[in-house]
């Protein structure tokens, strides 16, 4: 239960809070990123609190950009595949994640993420070119 209730701590208590205790200091053309999920689409059995926490990034990030317009201030979400990232290997380890088809490199990720923040889009989702299958 601490390992869960944690995931909301994280996913959803502090991007909020960070997002709002940032706000009063962005100014027009400012950006917000924040890392939702592929598992914020739909529900995820066995990693059910982690994937609604990541909808909650989603659905948060998506509103917050609307509101934001006025402000001129562009919020992103960026909803990627599995990323080879310390998070993966514990879950492979502990046998969370049962089936995946291919990770990417936090780089690519990244990359992708910028290109989309340029062309202002709310949600940085599509798959990533490149990618290692297993």
């Amino acid at each position: 239960m601490n390992e869960q209730l944690s995931s909301i701590d994280l996913n959803a208590k502090a991007l909020t809070a960070m997002c709002h205790l940032c706000l009063p200091y962005m100014h027009e053309g400012s950006h917000i990123i924040n890392l939702a999920s592929n598992s914020s689409w739909q529900p995820v059995p066995y990693i059910n609190v982690y994937g609604a926490s990541k909808a909650y990034v989603m659905s948060f990030s998506r509103a917050l950009g609307m509101e934001l317009r006025t402000r001129k201030i562009h919020v992103m979400a960026v909803a990627p595949g599995w990323i080879k990232t310390e998070f993966f290997d514990h879950a492979i380890h502990d046998d969370t994640i049962k089936y995946f088809d291919r990770y990417y490199t936090a780089k690519q990720v990244i990359d992708k993420a910028m290109k989309d923040l340029k062309k202002k889009k709310p949600v940085s989702a599509k798959r990533l070119s490149g990618g290692e299958k297993e």
